[in-house]
């Protein structure tokens, strides 16, 4: 419940809809949540390798959306 799967959203601008009509509540909780699994990644020694795939699965993603 931390990430947005943009793997989910037909466009961009779908994606972009779903983040404005979230409450301020909701962003600081996935907000929270997303540093605590990326810090627990990071602990696991998982850091590097995990940035740069996720890096590459975004812009996989990103491309597939046009």
């Amino acid at each position: 419940g931390s990430f947005l799967d943009i793997r989910e959203y037909k466009s961009l601008d779908d994606l972009w809809a779903s983040v404005k009509n979230m409450t301020l509540e909701e962003w600081n909780r996935r907000f929270d949540l997303c540093w605590t699994a990326m810090e627990t990644l990071w602990k696991k020694g998982q850091g590097v390798d995990y940035w740069k795939d996720s890096v590459n699965e975004v812009q996989r993603v990103l491309a597939n959306l046009t």
